[in-house]
């Protein structure tokens, strides 16, 4: 079965660090939680004690303060305990036996909401689409394998560059596709080379 340690650490690789950027509707954000979202959470008095010990605080403390998130044990807890309620445990990713295919799909709810990835998932798997993870659901996804990550990044893709057309988002596109070929794991017929 999948484990949400090791989907998170491929995620929060594309989530970013600490950021407060003027004009983002999310606001202050840690690694891709965002304070106007989600303004309860206990991790932000953690940050906000860190962020008093490193004063006065600008940009160029940005990364000393990711390291004194990290390096809490506290705060890495509420930080997975976060993702897990709202992401992991939505996709149920405990009971997906292909790790890739629950990195792929855990990535894009992060990226772009549950029902999104999900809705995507089962137009891959050519089942019902209602963008809830149900036992066909599961089923067809165990059954599909590791062959499913491949369609899967490539509808990504699609609605991706559908919605890049849409206001400004065509200058996120570039990250975007990036971030989903971090997640494209080709068939094994496909990565072996002729020698």
């Amino acid at each position: 079965m999948a484990k949400l340690e090791i989907a998170q650490e491929k995620t929060l690789k594309w989530e970013g660090g600490y950021c407060n950027i003027k004009g983002d509707k999310g606001g202050e954000t840690i690694f891709g939680i965002a304070r106007a979202m989600h303004p309860n959470l206990k991790l932000w008095n953690y940050l906000d004690n860190y962020k008093k010990a490193l004063e006065p605080f600008n940009k160029s403390k940005y990364k000393d303060l990711e390291k004194l998130c990290k390096g809490n044990i506290q705060f890495m807890e509420e930080m997975l305990k976060f993702y897990r309620e709202n992401f992991w445990n939505k996709i149920k990713g405990d009971q997906i036996e292909n790790q890739e295919s629950a990195n792929a799909i855990y990535d894009f709810a992060v990226n772009a909401g549950v029902k999104r990835a999900v809705f995507e998932a089962q137009r891959t798997l050519n089942i019902t689409k209602d963008g809830k993870i149900g036992n066909q659901t599961l089923t067809a996804l165990n059954k599909a394998g590791i062959e499913f990550v491949k369609s899967y990044c490539d509808n990504r893709i699609e609605f991706l560059k559908r919605i890049a057309k849409r206001g400004s988002n065509h200058k996120f596109l570039k990250g975007w596709l990036n971030r989903v070929n971090d997640f494209y794991v080709l068939p094994k017929e496909e990565t072996t080379t002729n020698s």
